[in-house]
């Protein structure tokens, strides 16, 4: 199991086994005003987790072999053939800020690192005198504001979200000519804003709090890029799990 997958369990754990302690603190997400009533709770906090990516693999063997077939001569029924694999998971992190403005209703901003992925294809075709490997990485982060709606239960709150997010997505990829030897290369940065959804559990005792959520950042990247270019389109929906920690005030 890789490092970040395993540092992303061993905080969901860690923040579950600490979930009963948090629930001591009746009626988190208000303080007690000495002025009389209550007043929104503030809080700053950050968390960590892993980022899981959809299967882009048909998608990209498809566009390397509609580009292929209009850039390289090919004979009728001269077919390209690609395989190509994805990463599908990596490490997330985020940090974050916001109000309660009432015990069931608040709102958030932050910043979300959604991790970074490879791919790698092989095509060819039936005469073999075309064979070109392609690589890659994907690397996305955004910037977010939801609305928060939760409902208190001993202590613990379950909360509902829903925003827009603005991402910026990194793209690269190389390729390497088997025939010929000659080696290709490019990279870009794209920008997309859309929805985000997600829901989870906090609780809090005195200034520390603490919450686990699932969050879908929903089609991050680009759908589609010319035939010329270089670099294959890569767009879909990523999941975050995670766990973390935020001082309230």
């Amino acid at each position: 199991m890789k490092l970040f997958l395993r540092i992303a369990l061993h905080g969901l754990a860690a923040t579950l086994v600490c979930l009963p302690w948090g629930a001591q603190a009746q009626g988190a997400g208000y303080y007690y005003s000495p002025y009389g009533g209550y007043r929104p709770e503030f809080f700053l906090g950050g968390s960590i987790g892993s980022s899981f990516y959809p299967d882009q693999r048909s998608a990209t063997a498809n566009w390397l072999n509609n580009t292929y077939t209009a850039t390289t001569p090919l004979s009728p029924g001269d077919f390209i053939t690609t395989f190509a694999r994805q990463d599908w998971a990596d490490f997330a992190a985020k940090l974050y800020g916001g109000t309660w403005i009432t015990p069931n209703v608040g709102i958030e901003a932050g910043f979300a690192s959604l991790g970074r992925i490879g791919w790698s294809t092989f095509s060819t075709n039936t005469t073999g005198s075309f064979a070109v490997t392609n690589s890659g990485r994907v690397a996305p982060h955004a910037w977010y504001e939801s609305l928060l709606v939760g409902l208190d239960s001993f202590g613990i709150r379950y909360f509902l979200k829903g925003g827009a997010y603005e991402a910026s997505t990194d793209l690269e990829s190389s390729g390497f000519n088997l025939n010929t030897g000659a080696v290709n290369g490019a990279s870009e940065t794209v920008h997309n804003s859309g929805g985000l959804v997600g829901l989870g559990i906090y609780t809090a005792y005195y200034h520390t709090a603490l919450r686990i959520e699932v969050e879908d950042f929903i089609n991050v990247g680009q759908s589609s890029v010319p035939l010329t270019s270089q670099i294959p389109p890569w767009r879909g929906s990523i999941l975050v799990i995670s766990a973390g920690a935020a001082y309230r005030f």
